[in-house]
């Protein structure tokens, strides 16, 4: 049955039993047991009041209640003495009617009094006993004034009410509106539940006291209304009085033990025996038990070191003697327990205590992890630095320590600018720090300075730290030295630039050489031609026509030695930037310095250009790598004679790249040097021949210069083929 439910049941089910009894008893066995009951009921119920209010205020501390307890155990009083003296009774030897009004109307007025006061009443300045007292007057001094000749005239037998009694009647109706009213304006101070049962209390007076202005004699049907709303009000202050000072404290006391249950380690009560008298819920899953088979168990057994007895125990010996006991840890293959204990003492004296058992398993491998972490940050070959938010030094590596060579005394609380040598520009800061603030990583390369003033290069990878809320709390800073990683590019570098010296020198003798013999031809055609036309002066046998001739061949032959003599001057001055140029011209610009003395060794080169593409680059390195391998492909032509000499130039484009593929019939590379082709000094000519830097220096430029790749491999028609590939 729901919550509801029951308070309905409550609220409307039990004051309708009583209703419908009483008005049996009203038309069975007359209006005097009638009246007796219903009084006796609000007499009862008025008492409750009292004692419910009273020996709850320990835990309510609830002044309105108290005080309306207080109250209406004065006005049952009055209730009971109205009922005893009621005409027909024959318990006061009394025969008047207005002895029973003048204990009623005293406790109406009483009652509306009270419900006005209330809401302003606390116990701070008077007691309850003072409340208690000073209502017990009032109580006495309505008993003398009802027992007494001067007790009001309400009622005139045989005639109806009196005037005093209608208007003492509407007099409470108005202190019970006054109230009505008091109660709607002082709303928020009162429980909803509670202010709705006081409003309906005070209408159900109002309604009572009316019907009592309209009756001719005390038996008359029209006073059986006014007792059943009277019973309703008093119900109602009842069950305000239940919501408060019963119903809730238990209901809070249920929620406490609801709270109990999802705490989410598992909590027992044991007494000083240690024997288990109470389990939350996440107990029984912990030691997947039901609850009956872990009460009256022995905590011992069920939880703690099973190679301990129970009196050798830490743990048990602390329960018994209602000692606390905090974070003793407990090692039950293959888990590690933490018990706290929590004595529970009732008047100084120990009843028990309460265990809390919490699995530090997991925590024991974090725990072991970050050890291993620890030492891995602590062992790392490299420098590791963490910063706060301003970039001051909150922790850093031994790795760290020995680069720089400070100590960590020296260092911690400073700014890694200690460091700086000035290498680094302003810029590069304020890029890093943009970065680190939107929460980017930043890296980089650092020139700094040691404790010693000694320089070296560092990479560096910085990071921002984020707690839960993704707010930056520290750096993380990842460093290594690569002095020597620097100083061996710069004598790579330095070693690579004396090579291309070296074969640029080689190459200038090749040239000289390539010169030469192209130049033999020219020489020798100008020499034939001067010596026949001196021997024409001497035999005096000068031709106009052919005198002209003879010329014309000289200055064609000077010329085409000129514009060799422009190409090679060219080549040697090669531009420093990068320049836009057609493969296919390139090619063709090499072949015009190369490509006569090919033809005078009866080499055919054939030339295929799928596609004309464009590329940027430095022309004169492209036109050197090209020299290169096609003076190698004559030369290993020179060395493997053939029926046909032959050198093929392809062209292709790819999607994103272009291919020169340069192939010959010379025989091909040996197998045993392909995969070392492009090392330097490794030479397949003759020492006078070859310097063996060639094709190093040609890899050098396509790969470094170029942005591209050259590879080597042998054909399929008894040669090789080198493949330039640019991207």
């Amino acid at each position: 049955m729901s919550e509801a439910v029951k308070q309905f049941y409550l609220i409307s089910i039990v004051p309708f039993i009583f209703i419908i009894s009483i008005l049996f008893v009203r038309y069975t066995e007359g209006n005097l047991l009638f009246h007796s009951l219903a009084e006796i009921f609000t007499i009862i119920i008025g008492i409750t009041i009292t004692i419910v209010s009273y020996f709850t205020y320990q835990f309510t501390k609830n002044n309105f209640l108290l005080y309306l307890g207080i109250g209406y155990f004065w006005v049952a009083l009055l209730d009971l003495f109205h009922m005893l003296t009621f005409k027909d009774m024959m318990i006061f030897s009394v025969n008047d009617s207005n002895i029973t009004l003048t204990f009623w109307i005293s406790a109406r007025i009483f009652e509306a009094l009270i419900l006005i006061t209330a809401p302003f009443i606390t116990f701070s300045r008077i007691s309850k006993i003072k409340f208690f007292s000073l209502f017990g007057l009032y109580f006495i001094f309505v008993y003398w004034l009802a027992l007494s000749p001067y007790r009001p005239n309400f009622l005139v037998e045989g005639i109806g009410l009196t005037f005093l009694k209608i208007v003492s009647e509407y007099i409470i109706v108005c202190l019970l509106l006054a109230a009505l009213f008091l109660y709607k304006k002082k709303k928020n101070l009162f429980d909803i539940s509670v202010y709705r049962y006081m409003i309906f209390s005070i209408v159900f007076t109002i309604f009572s006291e009316l019907t009592f202005t309209l009756y001719f004699d005390l038996h008359d049907y029209i006073t059986m209304f006014g007792h059943l709303f009277k019973f309703l009000s008093f119900w109602m202050i009842f069950l305000a009085i239940v919501q408060t000072s019963l119903q809730k404290p238990f209901m809070f006391m249920q929620q406490e033990s609801n709270t109990y249950n999802t705490i989410p380690i598992p909590s027992v009560v044991v007494d000083n025996d240690g024997i288990i008298r109470q389990i939350n819920h996440i107990t029984e899953s912990f030691l997947n038990l039901t609850k009956k088979e872990i009460i009256h168990r022995s905590n011992h057994e069920l939880f703690h070191d099973k190679n301990l007895k129970e009196s050798a125990c830490q743990i048990c010996q602390a329960i018994k003697s209602g000692e606390k006991f905090e974070s003793y840890e407990v090692f039950r293959d293959p888990h590690t327990y933490s018990f706290t204990i929590s004595p529970i003492k009732l008047s100084n004296k120990s009843t028990g205590a309460i265990q809390v058992c919490i699995d530090m398993s997991k925590d024991k491998l974090a725990q072991q992890e970050l050890k291993k972490l620890h030492i891995a940050i602590e062992q790392a070959p490299i420098s590791i630095v963490i910063t706060d938010t301003d970039g001051n030094l909150e922790y850093v590596n031994p790795q760290f320590l020995k680069v720089t060579g400070y100590t960590e005394e020296e260092v911690i609380g400073k700014n890694p600018s200690i460091l700086a040598s000035g290498y680094t520009n302003k810029e590069e800061y304020v890029e890093l720090w943009n970065k680190l603030n939107n929460n980017e990583t930043w890296s980089g390369i650092f020139k700094n300075l040691k404790k010693n003033g000694e320089e070296y290069w560092e990479t560096a990878v910085i990071s921002p730290i984020k707690d839960t809320d993704g707010n930056i709390v520290n750096y993380i800073g990842v460093k290594q030295d690569i002095s020597e990683k620097i100083a061996l590019e710069s004598l790579i570098k330095d070693q690579e630039e004396l090579m291309i010296v070296q074969s640029r020198h080689a190459a200038m003798g090749e040239m000289i050489g390539m010169i030469a013999h192209q130049w033999r031809q020219p020489l020798s055609t100008i020499s034939m031609g001067a010596n026949n036309l001196l021997l024409d002066i001497k035999l005096n046998n000068v031709e106009d026509s052919s005198f002209k001739e003879t010329l014309g061949l000289i200055i064609k032959q000077v010329n085409y030695l000129s514009d060799t003599i422009d190409d090679f001057r060219d080549f040697f001055r090669p531009k420093k930037e990068k320049e836009f140029a057609y493969i296919e011209d390139i090619i063709n610009d090499a072949l015009s310095i190369i490509g006569k003395t090919l033809q005078n060794d009866n080499i055919e080169i054939n030339t295929t250009f799928s596609s004309k593409p464009i590329v940027k680059t430095y022309k004169r390195e492209f036109i050197q790598v090209l020299i290169n391998i096609l003076n190698n492909a004559k030369e290993a032509i020179d060395e493997n004679p053939n029926d046909e000499k032959k050198i093929f130039i392809n062209v292709k484009e790819k999607e994103k790249s272009i291919v020169i593929e340069i192939c010959d019939n010379g025989g091909g590379i040996n197998n045993n040097i392909i995969n070392n082709i492009f090392e330097p000094y490794l030479s397949t000519k003759n020492e006078k021949t070859g310097t063996g830097l060639g094709l190093y220096i040609s890899k050098t430029i396509v790969e470094k210069h170029l942005n591209g790749k050259l590879i080597a491999k042998n054909n399929e028609i008894g040669g090789a083929c080198f493949i330039i590939t640019l991207f």
